[in-house]
């Protein structure tokens, strides 16, 4: 070591240089950060996260010409953006739900019900299988802005969905299935196996399929104007109750064009989302309880729905309750997310 270098280290290190450290401080690499720093073979660069649709926020790298520090680099700048991401996403949760609803469905008119089911989809970390049933041409549309923003996600066409290994390729992430009903026949008993084990035997080999399925289709004719006669409509109930909900698209006007959203934005929530479904979200007895018994009142008057009440919806209104709290950061659900799921699956089976 020469005396530059050792002069270099005893000289004090500037404000901006001592915050940093501070958010290293505790980390193994600190120490040989701050040498780094002393030598002047590396510095702090305030970076912003470029990102338009929230207010952005901003984050320290470090930075240096040296090629033999690169893995210090790597190392050092993902814990500085994490803490950076901290903050922001802090802010974000508070409304991030809706911020997601409103992109997947900027170009999209109608479909309320459909909106708020595939938003809160994302943030699902138990399985939440949808179905949309209908004519309109912007469901396609909104299931592939969904599968846009989603961190792991297939687009596919059944016909091929089996055969491309689609839903092991979707695996803990989103399988978007369009035209379910032209799924082979053969194919089907593949696809009800993945989604009753969440794995599928192919060539010896165990394939892992614990993918969320949203999936549309367009009955032959267009759908049909009343309670009753969509009811005539609905696949076999084999297909249909694999389901969690089935959510109906009536035709419109629209000629949804695709989603514009910066690229800087659609990492930022797809991240988010990433980090969002690490989390546990517990539900309490009493509220399981209330769900239960809403459902079993549902059933009662399942006459005035399109669709049968089954078990699972039970499963769809617990599950949906916890991406609401998972979307805002907590581990916790709260009475008005119960609440408010209890309210979009009411609001489905009128077929709105």
């Amino acid at each position: 070591m020469g005396f530059l270098d050792l002069f270099k280290r005893v000289l004090p290190l500037s404000d901006n240089d001592q915050y940093c450290l501070q958010l290293l401080e505790g980390e193994e690499e600190y120490e040989e950060v701050k040498r780094v720093i002393k030598e002047g073979k590396a510095k702090f660069l305030l970076q912003k996260f470029n990102i338009s649709m929230y207010q952005d926020g901003d984050y320290f790298q470090l930075v240096s010409e040296f090629p033999e520090l690169n893995e210090l680099l790597m190392q050092v700048n993902a814990k500085l953006k994490l803490i950076g991401q901290k903050d922001i996403y802090s802010r974000f949760s508070k409304d991030a739900l809706n911020l997601v609803k409103k992109i997947i469905s900027s170009n999209i008119a109608g479909m309320n019900s459909a909106k708020d089911v595939l938003s809160l989809q994302l943030f699902s970390k138990e399985y939440l299988h949808v179905l949309l049933f209908g004519d309109n041409p912007a469901m396609k549309a909104l299931a592939n802005n969904a599968a846009y923003l989603s961190p792991n996600a297939v687009a596919v066409k059944a016909a091929s969905a089996m055969a491309n290994n689609s839903l092991s390729h979707a695996n803990n992430g989103l399988a978007v299935i369009h035209d379910l009903m032209m799924m082979h026949r053969l194919d089907r008993a593949d696809f009800y196996t993945a989604l009753n084990t969440g794995f599928i035997m192919k060539e010896g080999l165990r394939m892992e399929t614990n993918a969320k399925i949203l999936a549309t289709i367009t009955p032959s004719g267009g759908l049909e104007p009343t309670v009753e006669r969509v009811r005539s409509q609905l696949p076999e109930d084999k297909m249909i109750s694999k389901f969690h909900l089935t959510l109906l698209g009536r035709k419109s006007i629209d000629n949804p064009q695709k989603i514009a959203i910066k690229k800087e934005d659609r990492e930022f929530i797809q991240d988010y989302i990433k980090l969002a479904n690490t989390i546990n979200v517990s539900i309490s007895k009493e509220f399981e309880a209330d769900i239960k018994q809403f459902t079993e009142n549902l059933k009662k008057k399942e006459y005035y729905f399109f669709t049968d009440i089954r078990e699972n919806l039970t499963e769809a209104i617990v599950n949906m309750s916890k991406s609401m709290a998972r979307s805002r950061l907590t581990v916790n659900v709260e009475p008005q997310d119960v609440h408010r799921a209890k309210e979009i699956v009411l609001e489905s089976l009128k077929g709105n």
